[in-house]
């Protein structure tokens, strides 16, 4: 439905295809006068309606004196509101020097599908046929002189400005998984413009989502016929991505076809934000935590994937659809439900329904008091494990909970743990297991809020004090609950940064009694990643993404790894993350700095425009842009500059930022990248009260040869990483980093590192 200023219109104008007025009831209004016609169009196309009579005469009659035009207007402006008079239309305002066409009088298809397009509508846009499939702007008012040059200048700004709209409604259709709008949108638009690769890969996408690759793969093969037939050449990297996606697309439907089929395949599980019926939406919190609380036994109890809260949460309301949770989380399987509380009794509601089907497997509904919340959580996900036929394995130990302990442990959970200012979380939760000193959960959950704060926050008393409340946290859960995971992940954040050994056995074990735990994936795949072993680090991050596929920050880690890895699934990775997330701009900077250190213009040139959006309030994007342009024009200042910057953060800081190192060894500057490491010292990785180093020491970065190759080679490369503390960690353990095995390098890294551990 059109908006109000549509509605109010007295006559509507067709200008896509070619010229046509009507008036709001749909009869035509004939205009026989072509340069009536092109004036109609150009003050209604004008910025805010409005033309300048001079500028108008001049544009219309430029092959006549002024005053001849001047009288020409007049005269034309005359036959045309006499013309509009006869069907009771009045649809300019005439004066001396203005003329207007106000939108309450004049309506367009242009207007219309600009509204649509602004509201980000499809059934709008699909309720305008043929606009988007339709021909040129004014197809065949061809007036010649001044205005022929305006016509085409506004020919090209349509089309550009209408291709970026479609774009971004494309993105944000993808983003919400709604594919067969996707499908809606991109089919009309490929109408109009059959060529467009950014519309055709999403048009892909849709296809392989929806489970017809079959169909994304005749588009692109129809595709390559077009581009060979009109330019000789092959279609560019978006739709290539987007068809390599095919293959591990499969894999995403692959489910849901096997359980059509009666196949046995192990269930994946969404948990979804179970309904708030409270009547109070400041209990948000309240049914938000129970849902997490079920989800966790149930993933903790039973022998199930479950796809994690950050992912699983974000469908509600309407959006709690099986065939969307299907394509998005490939889950077999959702458990939903309601939660309503009042005083300290609670209501839980629960079902169990198979996506494939959308049969309800199993329902119930449980009243009880809140002090046995933790035994109705086990009840919830035994029943579930039963009607899934899944290995069941109770709590320890259920033991009753203070109801006011419970509810200030979920007003702790639903706060971010990893804010600078953690001491309200922290308050809250000290408060519960005052209340509850058996409360494991909210040890567990203390643990990790008091380790943020004492590594990356305002430390409120002395490191050591710290570190003992710490401590103090983690052994009162364990104690408790030998299995946390998330307490011996969270202390293997206590230790140093360089403690590279004790790190990883405290994160193996949390992975070892949580294998489920995103959290803990998480950090062991981002362990593993810093220490060189890119191989283990895959394993874990891209079972963190399995688990958490809507998550920016899974991807995020997943995607460091694969562009490391040099995984050819990387860029179709990528693409998908830029369109769902064009916010995060990592998703945009990755493969930017990898196009432009490998000289592919093009994609940097098709990237940039998002980076430059979001420059003025991103430095690191900024930094990226003044690299690569300078790059692109060949700037001979840009290495003097890099190696005088880098030499000044050495001189602050007293240590060279890996991320520089590797900046410089992309742009072949290796002798300055050592020169540097000789100036630093990286003492601050193994200082036990240090903060954790920001990003831009992270070492995982120095292991990606497609920036770091030349380093690599070198073989002062090892060097850096005695300095780094790693040569010591892998002589002592045993497991060497992926690098140690490459055949390209001209010395034995393995046998030098070994060199460095024992003069170290």
């Amino acid at each position: 439905m059109l908006d109000k200023t549509a509605q109010d219109s007295r006559a509507v104008l067709g200008l896509i295809g070619g010229f046509k007025l009507s008036t709001a009831e749909g009869a035509p209004v004939e205009i026989s006068n072509r340069r009536a016609r092109g004036l109609l169009a150009y003050v209604h196309l004008a910025p805010d309606q409005t033309a300048v009579r001079e500028k108008l005469g001049g544009l219309l009659w430029s092959d006549r004196a002024e005053a001849q035009a001047r009288a020409s207007l007049r005269q034309c402006l005359f036959d045309l509101r006499d013309t509009l008079s006869t069907f009771g239309l009045d649809v300019l305002d005439v004066g001396r020097e203005r003329i207007v066409a106000p939108a309450r009088k004049l309506n367009s298809d242009v207007a219309q599908l600009e509204r649509a397009l602004a509201g980000q509508d499809p059934a709008s846009i699909a309720a305008l046929p043929g606009l988007m499939a339709g021909g040129r702007l004014l197809d065949g008012l061809e007036l010649g002189g001044l205005f022929q040059d305006w016509l085409d200048q506004a020919r090209a700004q349509f089309e550009q400005a209408l291709a970026i709209s479609v774009q971004s409604l494309l993105a944000k259709l993808e983003q919400q998984g709604r594919w067969s709008e996707v499908h809606t949108v991109a089919d009309g638009f490929l109408q109009r413009d059959p060529l467009h690769e950014a519309v055709v890969a999403a048009a892909i996408r849709a296809d392989i989502a929806t489970g017809n690759p079959a169909s994304a793969h005749r588009r692109f093969q129809a595709l390559k016929a077009a581009f060979a037939k009109e330019f000789g050449a092959t279609p560019g990297g978006a739709v290539q991505d987007a068809i390599g996606s095919a293959s591990a697309s499969q894999a995403v439907t692959a489910p849901t076809a096997a359980v059509e089929a009666g196949e046995s395949l192990k269930p994946v599980l969404a948990v979804l934000a179970f309904d708030n019926l409270s009547g109070d939406a400041e209990m948000d919190f309240f049914s938000d935590g129970v849902s997490e609380e079920i989800l966790q036994t149930v993933s903790r109890t039973s022998d199930l994937k479950v796809i994690a809260r950050s992912s699983s949460f974000q469908f509600r309301g309407t959006a709690k659809v099986a065939s969307h949770i299907v394509t998005q989380l490939k889950a077999t399987h959702l458990l939903d439900g309601s939660v309503r509380r009042s005083g300290s009794r609670v209501r839980i509601s629960a079902q169990l329904v198979a996506c494939s089907t959308q049969t309800t497997l199993w329902s119930d509904r449980f009243d009880r008091e809140l002090t046995d919340v933790f035994a109705l959580q086990d009840e919830i996900a035994e029943a579930v494990s039963a009607a899934l036929k899944v290995a069941f394995a109770p709590s320890a130990s259920i033991e009753p909970v203070d109801p006011i302990a419970y509810e200030l442990y979920l007003r702790a959970r639903a706060m971010d743990v990893e804010h600078r200012d953690s001491s309200n979380r922290i308050a809250l939760l000290e408060e519960a297991v005052a209340r509850a000193p058996r409360f494991a959960a909210a040890w567990a959950s203390l643990c990790q809020a008091r380790v943020a704060q004492l590594r990356h926050g305002e430390r409120p008393k002395p490191f050591e004090a710290l570190k003992a409340d710490v401590l103090n946290a983690a052994e009162t859960a364990l104690a408790i609950e030998p299995n946390s995971g998330l307490t011996y992940a969270s202390l293997s954040r206590l230790e140093p940064w360089g403690a590279y050994a004790k790190r990883e056995a405290l994160l193996e074990k949390a992975v070892t009694v949580a294998p489920e735990d995103v959290t803990s994936l998480a950090l062991a795949g981002a362990f593993y990643n810093h220490v060189g072993r890119i191989q283990d680090a895959l394993v874990c991050l891209r079972r963190a993404y399995e688990l958490d596929p809507l998550y920016p920050l899974s991807a995020d880690n997943y995607g460091a790894v694969l562009g490391s890895a040099d995984h050819p699934d990387g860029p179709a990775y990528y693409e998908s993350w830029r369109l769902r997330w064009p916010g995060h701009m990592t998703f945009t900077l990755g493969p930017m700095n990898l196009a432009m250190f490998q000289g592919d213009w093009a994609r940097y040139e098709a990237l940039r425009p998002a980076a430059l959006a979001a420059a003025e309030t991103d430095l690191s994007v900024r930094a990226t842009l003044s690299i690569g342009d300078a790059l692109r024009d060949n700037d001979p200042t840009l290495r003097p500059k890099l190696a005088r910057r880098l030499e000044r953060m050495i001189d602050e800081t007293g240590a060279a930022p890996l991320h520089m190192l590797v900046t410089l060894s992309a742009l072949g500057m290796v002798d300055q990248v050592f020169a540097a490491v000789d100036r630093s010292s990286y003492a601050f990785m193994f200082q036990e009260d240090g903060m954790e180093p920001a990003s831009v020491y992270n070492p995982g970065i120095i292991f990606d040869r497609h920036f770091s190759a030349d380093m690599m080679a070198d073989v002062r490369f090892v060097g850096l990483c005695a300095k780094l503390g790693l040569c010591d960690y892998w002589a002592a353990g045993g497991a060497w980093p992926d690098c140690a095995s490459a055949l390209d390098l001209p010395y034995d890294f393995k046998a030098e590192a070994l060199r460095l551990a024992s003069a170290g």
